[in-house]
């Protein structure tokens, strides 16, 4: 495998009732922030080794990315696949996870393209002793629905997008903020505008026509710098790259690669970003043909609704023997 990419780690084995480690026995990453129930909010992972357990720790999203290798009597954890498998993870392909993400273009669950790799689930603890290894936590349970008029839902929402900003306001005027023609990044401005703190800079990738043009707008109006990014470097280096920095876990998205160096060149401190106000409350995904399937139960029909027909395609990029590997089937029995 190409290697360009490290992260810390910590790799653990067992043989005849002796322990060899090595790696990083303690690390931190993100950060933490109170709830006001008293527990833990923010974005963040964590792994500790004090000599008899391993406990690894992550936020309530599962949104900082610690990957975890099990297998027999091994056990390692880094914020990067890569990294594992250069420490000696076994490799192997998870056949139905791959053949999953060659037309969902992502992975489920807590599957990575291997086998004996796994992402931490949400608000996880994992524990590595000699009892054996442990994770708890995971994925919360869907809440019951409940009637609320449609103006209440506005207010609501607005409720508490404006408290999720308020509890991650700004501590120094170097941030910045990705701004697309979407609403993800708009409502994050306008909300950090109206509580009284504006970007250093916005900065848009050049990726759909009306992107650039939309966040200009915006921008003149609001009194910001903006910073338009062409994606001019080699195409096949930056998918490399992408690749190894979100170890192997998405078809497309080299754009925010560019926004990084933009970023680090102005000395930016922190940026903000969020998927609230598009893709999870617009419904997209969503029609009422999916939702009638949902309430009926019809899991192969909608596994097949979800799934794009591009096995032509597939025929065409992979050879005949993947193929029938990496099957339809096999993607969809696992979805």
């Amino acid at each position: 495998m190409r290697h360009a990419t490290s992260a810390p780690f910590f790799f653990g084995s067992r043989f005849q009732g002796t322990t060899h480690v090595r790696g990083d026995f303690a690390r931190f990453f993100g950060h933490k922030i109170a709830a006001p129930d008293g527990g833990t909010d923010g974005i963040f992972g964590e792994w500790a080794w004090d000599g008899k357990t391993l406990t690894v720790q992550n936020d309530r999203y599962g949104f900082f990315p610690l990957f975890y290798y099990a297998k027999g009597a091994d056990v390692g954890v880094s914020p990067l696949v890569s990294t594992l498998i250069a420490a000696g993870a076994d490799a192997e392909l998870n056949d139905a996870a791959v053949a999953l993400f060659l037309r969902l273009g992502q992975f489920i669950g807590n599957d990575t393209p291997f086998r004996h790799i796994h992402c931490l689930p949400p608000n996880a603890t994992l524990a590595w002793n000699s009892d054996g290894l442990r994770v708890t936590g995971g994925y919360e349970n869907v809440r019951e629905n409940r009637s609320i008029s449609r103006s209440d839902a506005v207010h609501r929402y607005v409720e508490l997008f404006a408290g999720a900003i308020k509890k991650r306001l700004p501590n120094s005027t170097r941030f910045a903020l990705p701004l697309s023609g979407g609403r993800d990044s708009r409502h994050v401005l306008f909300e950090l505008c109206r509580t009284g703190f504006k970007p250093q800079l916005c900065a848009t990738v050049v990726q759909y026509p009306d992107d650039a043009t939309v966040a200009a707008m915006l921008t003149n109006e609001l009194g910001i710098r903006h910073v338009v990014v062409e994606q001019r470097q080699n195409f096949f280096d930056a998918e490399i790259r992408k690749n190894e920095l979100t170890s192997f876990g998405v078809d497309h998205g080299t754009w925010p690669l560019l926004l990084n160096d933009v970023f680090v060149k102005e000395t930016i401190d922190s940026v903000y970003d969020g998927i609230g106000g598009d893709v999870l409350s617009a419904g997209l995904f969503l029609t009422p043909s999916r939702d009638a399937l949902f309430r009926g139960g019809h899991l192969p029909s909608i596994v097949n609704d979800l799934l794009p027909n591009t096995e032509h395609l597939l025929q065409r990029l992979l050879t005949p023997s993947i193929c029938r590997r990496w099957n339809r089937e096999l993607a969809s029995h696992r979805l």
